[in-house]
């Protein structure tokens, strides 16, 4: 290269390639006089849309050297898309041509050529995400993305935005709406069969179309995935002042674009940042923007509050709520950080509300409330029923005292506490009083066989009728009624005493009054005499009977109703 003493002029350009760092294994005086350091990042820190055309690149090189068409299965395509490993681009090719070749020895007689996850050899099999399969023909010509109408018609996109951050018009908005949907034209079909844009439509279609129930802007989708593989972007000036207006007028349009692109891969920062202005422009019509409340909930488990999110939105037919999953293995803290953020993008001066499905997440109150610029209504109590509720209020934009005192007096938790009758021992008592007993034997058996014997004793056949008419109809009668009428007032009598806890004082007094009736019942209804007695000599012999009853009047009788009672 020459010394101190004979400079000598070169016009060829150094050009170093390594995959050491240069800070630390050239030295100081060389590395300064580089005068350029490009850094290419590694397979896996590349971006995914890079990852998938390189993956096709070199499966389609594989093609054209065996002379046959390749599938690659969707798990494959996942697997080698996560490849982390110093060797980097050598190791993945090595991968896929001993993979090639392993699919090509069991199925050499076949035109296209499968690769399975068994063909493939790695040390760990990362998480599935679903990219779709891969297809590659080697008698097409490879083309890598690119396309001069299409840099011309964003470059038009481009001057519109501009224009619109200077003049926000409703017809410069409409100029930019209309400019994106003539995009469509640019649109291939072989590009909406690849693994990414098969991301971004399940995304599109959860988020947008089931989370929050706009599922009537999928016809947006294809167009948003060609400005998302283009990587288009606008200056940074232009972001962040559609930004912020879009902030004041749209902001709840911006807040489902910004949900959206933050679940999908970033391709390019700037980039992602642009499409969401674009998604917020495009959604401003399906939105209602006229809700001025503005409502979180948050649950345990993996899809407990997106799921009542998504059927409360569907019910409503447009974006009211917005949800926040809590899985069950991870503390409060994460929550509270993903609401702070939440929060921090919502305009919450006409009043928030936050609904928890358990007292845990009640915490959450103390550490959001400094955050908010408006009142805060906590229910603790979120179920689809009371969610739908609150949506359709803040649907109608009813105010925030209003929904608040509702709340108050309507969400309550009704408990209703049935002990089982198994549980405990129970009686059942077929006449508490004994009255109906006494009725029916004691008084109308009486009157009906007095009047029957009468007019039998003169010869009338009308006294065993009169008998069995007088006794039977209202007995009958009055069991027949009664026992509907003591089931619906018993049903509902047990249950009052079962709430105000005096079922065990029911029983005992039943009991009691049951044991009473059967005693008076038996001393007066029944009718037995001893006929045994004493002889005495010279006198008359001395009834047994007339002893017992000095001594304890029908006992006789309690007796043996004791023995029958036994016997049964």
């Amino acid at each position: 290269m020459g010394d101190n003493s004979h400079p000598i002029k070169s016009k060829v350009w150094l050009v170093m390639v390594t995959t050491e760092n240069p800070e630390k294994v050239l030295l100081t005086t060389f590395l300064r006089r580089v005068p350029v350091h490009i850094k290419l990042p590694d397979f896996a820190s590349r971006p995914i849309d890079e990852r998938l055309e390189l993956l096709r690149y070199i499966f389609y090189q594989e093609a054209r050297r065996i002379n046959r068409k390749i599938e690659v299965d969707k798990y494959v395509v996942s697997t080698l898309l996560k490849i982390k490993y110093p060797g980097n681009i050598v190791y993945l090719k090595n991968i896929i041509k001993i993979s090639c070749a392993s699919a090509y020895r069991d199925q050499e007689n076949s035109d296209v050529i499968k690769l399975h996850l068994n063909n493939i050899m790695v040390k760990e099999l990362p998480t599935f995400a679903e990219y779709g399969n891969l297809l590659i023909d080697p008698n097409t010509v490879f083309e890598c993305s690119g396309n001069s109408l299409i840099k011309k018609s964003f470059l038009k996109l481009e001057v519109l935005l501009k224009q619109l951050e200077t003049n926000y018009s409703h017809e410069e908005i409409s100029k930019c709406k209309l400019a994106i949907q003539n995009l469509k034209c640019f649109v291939d079909p072989s590009s909406i069969k690849s693994g990414l844009y098969l991301q971004h439509n399940n995304l599109f279609q959860k988020i947008i179309g089931n989370q929050f129930c706009l599922a009537n802007t999928k016809y947006l989708e294809p167009v948003l995935y060609l400005l998302y593989s283009y990587h288009f972007e606008v200056d940074e000036k232009i972001i962040d002042s559609l930004n912020e207006k879009f902030s004041n007028l749209i902001s709840r349009s911006l807040h489902v674009a910004k949900n959206f692109y933050s679940k999908l891969p970033i391709l390019v920062p700037q980039s992602q940042k642009t499409l969401e202005l674009i998604l917020a422009l495009l959604l401003s019509d399906y939105v209602d923007e006229n809700i001025k409340l503005r409502g979180l909930m948050v649950a345990h488990g993996e899809n407990t509050a997106t799921s009542i999110q998504n059927v409360v939105n569907s019910l409503c037919g447009t974006y009211i709520f917005d949800a926040l999953d809590m899985p069950i293995d991870t503390g409060v803290e994460p929550i509270i950080d993903e609401a702070k953020k939440l929060i921090a993008s919502f305009n919450t001066t006409e009043g928030f509300i936050l609904m928890v499905d358990m007292g845990s997440l009640g915490q959450l109150y103390s550490e959001i409330k400094y955050h908010l610029d408006g009142d805060l209504l906590v229910v603790n109590n979120l179920t689809t029923l009371t969610s739908l509720d609150l949506a359709l209020k803040m649907q109608q934009n009813i105010s925030f005292k209003q929904i608040s005192e509702a709340a108050d007096r309507d969400y309550e938790i009704g408990v209703q506490y049935y002990e089982g009758f198994s549980q405990s021992p129970n009686i059942l008592v077929s006449c508490i009083s004994g009255l109906g007993d006494s009725i029916f034997w004691g008084v109308l058996r009486v009157i009906a066989a007095g009047v029957g014997i009468s007019l039998a004793s003169q010869g009338s056949i009308l006294g065993p009728i009169l008998f069995l008419l007088i006794y039977n109809i209202p007995s009958i009668a009055t069991r027949y009624y009664l026992t509907y009428m003591g089931f619906t007032v018993g049903d509902t009598f047990i249950q009052d005493m079962y709430k105000g806890g005096s079922m065990k004082l029911l029983n005992k007094a039943a009991s009691t009054l049951g044991l009473l009736m059967i005693g008076c019942m038996t001393a007066t209804m029944v009718k037995f005499e001893s006929k045994l007695s004493i002889p005495i000599e010279g006198g008359k012999p001395i009834k047994i009977q007339t002893y017992l009853d000095q001594l304890w009047v029908g006992l006789v009788t309690l007796v043996v109703t004791l023995i029958c009672y036994w016997l049964l």
